[in-house]
């Protein structure tokens, strides 16, 4: 918030934090995913999927309409409520 990014710099830091966090748990979660690939649940997976495209999606169109006060509002009140579902057990 400080270093005075633009919406497009803001949401693009978050966005390459995600993909190397993701990327390292893939190399780490990588052989028990291949040894359970056939006990897979692949409606599970169709369903993780098919909401991140649409995630995406309905993302990018409400990206430009949200100005960068509101979007940061929007992620501190978003980090709140997964840190407080994840110490209550529900995540």
């Amino acid at each position: 918030i400080k270093a005075g990014l633009s919406k497009e710099f803001f949401i693009g830091t978050g966005v390459a934090i995600a993909c190397i966090i993701d990327m390292s748990r893939l190399t780490l979660y990588a052989e028990n995913i291949v040894a359970h690939i056939n006990t897979s649940n692949s409606l599970l997976l169709a369903t993780a999927v098919i909401s991140a495209i649409i995630g995406v999606l309905l993302g990018n169109r409400l990206f430009k309409k949200v100005a960068l006060h509101r979007l940061q509002q929007i992620v501190g009140v978003m980090l709140l409520l997964f840190s407080l579902l994840l110490g209550l057990g529900f995540i």
